[in-house]
């Protein structure tokens, strides 16, 4: 994704060193070199495709001993989580992994 904000600089770069201006392989690398690469995921949460290679494993979650949240949430939160609201419905989390919001 570096590519897309800083191709200016990439072709420059490329140019420079007679390298052709567009790179083919593109972000199918990964599969078309068959580089392992492991998600970290539940396979009972979404299973591994059958189109996926033998290079691509699910190792389900980890977690760091003791990073865990402990004790009773807020007042708040809590009643927020417990809610009974037939219209919404239990509440839903959805992360993005790694990403800092």
């Amino acid at each position: 994704f570096a590519q897309v904000g800083m191709s200016k600089i990439f072709q420059k770069f490329r140019k420079a060193h007679g390298l052709p201006l567009s790179w083919k392989e593109g972000s199918n690398v990964v599969n078309e070199r068959e580089v392992p690469f492991t998600y970290v995921w539940s396979s009972s949460l979404i299973p591994k495709p059958a189109d996926w290679g033998r290079h691509i494993s699910i190792a389900g979650f980890c977690e760091l001993e003791g990073s865990g949240f402990k004790g009773e949430p807020p007042t708040d939160i809590a009643s927020w989580i417990k809610r009974d609201d037939a219209k919404r419905g239990p509440p839903l989390f959805v992360g993005f992994g790694s990403c800092v919001l």
